[in-house]
């Protein structure tokens, strides 16, 4: 299950009353700067080799464990990492591909 954290205020949230700043602008704007996750970390349930994972949102991979012998990074071509193991920042719509004869451990963490 995933907690949200933060929250972007609804369409109809007007931004002002009576010229002080809603409460839930406030927070969310309170929280961006302190940093706060936009949510909890998600574990990726890696299916058959190879394997390709689309990030939803912006974030990044964390991938250990396994038999891995290939990771490449897609945007608009493939590129392969030369990894079988790391940390890959990823933006919304980028794949990650993993090809393994064992499936490794992969964790989801949204920025």
């Amino acid at each position: 299950m995933t907690t949200q954290w933060r929250a972007v205020p609804t369409y109809g949230t007007p931004l002002t009353i009576k010229d002080a700043i809603v409460s839930a602008w406030y927070r969310w704007w309170q929280d961006i700067e302190t940093g706060k996750p936009p949510s909890d970390v998600e574990i990726v349930a890696v299916g058959a080799s190879p394997f390709s994972y689309v990030a939803a949102r912006r974030g990044f991979v964390i991938l250990v464990g396994g038999t891995v012998s290939a990771i490449s990074f897609i945007r608009t071509a493939p590129t392969a990492t030369g990894l079988t193991a790391g940390i890959f920042p990823l933006a919304a719509g980028d794949t990650l591909k993993v090809t393994h004869t064992g499936a490794p451990a992969m964790t989801f963490v949204p920025t």
